[in-house]
């Protein structure tokens, strides 16, 4: 009965571990990419953003989906992709249009939204990379996303935290996340999840 309890105690714990570090860590360092790729910046914008953060990291606990998110999706992921975009990053976002997301439930657009953030936030982090390519597309009633950069790439996969929890969001979508580690010139990653 004890180990239960610990063990209940643990998968909370990692729960809300990940749920920090894919909401609110991610986040504020969406914010700071913004901030920082763009020459000229509204204050108030960037005052809203980190508003939604704020609100964000006071839910956590409630479990609620990131409504914000999910009305004009299409829009908030290329804004959330743009903000990554800068004279050393060149990002080109292919087939997110709002066509694509019609059919797509929320919780899987809160999903790909947090997805697309971790893959851009290790990005930028880690990959020395000078150009990256989204292509978004629907294919036999599945969501098919190619991710590539002209990076340093992986060459010992080892998912940590962030790719960790990429796969876990996927497969909670009845979809799989391929990494093609065999590339040495970048990282190429591929990701399926059916429409439901």
């Amino acid at each position: 009965m004890q180990q239960e309890k610990v063990l209940e105690v643990k998968k909370t714990e990692l729960k809300y571990s990940k749920k920090v570090h894919d909401k609110v860590a991610n986040g504020i360092y969406h914010v700071m990419s913004d901030i920082e790729n763009k020459s000229e910046f509204n204050r108030d914008q960037i005052l809203d953003k980190l508003e939604v953060v704020y609100e964000i990291s006071r839910d956590i606990s409630y479990d609620r989906i990131d409504e914000n998110q999910q009305e004009n999706f299409a829009e908030k992921l290329a804004q959330l992709i743009s903000s990554y975009d800068s004279e050393q990053v060149k990002i080109y976002l292919i087939g997110n249009e709002k066509e694509l997301w019609r059919n797509v439930k929320d919780y899987a657009k809160t999903e790909v939204f947090l997805v697309m953030q971790e893959l851009l936030t290790n990005m930028k982090k880690h990959s020395e990379a000078s150009r990256v390519i989204l292509n978004f597309k629907e294919e036999n009633q599945q969501i098919i996303i190619n991710y590539s950069d002209n990076g340093i790439g992986i060459s010992d996969l080892k998912p940590k935290n962030g790719l960790q929890n990429t796969v876990s969001r996927i497969s909670n979508l009845n979809g799989d996340v391929i990494f093609e580690t065999e590339n040495v010139n970048g990282l190429k990653i591929k990701i399926i999840f059916p429409i439901q």
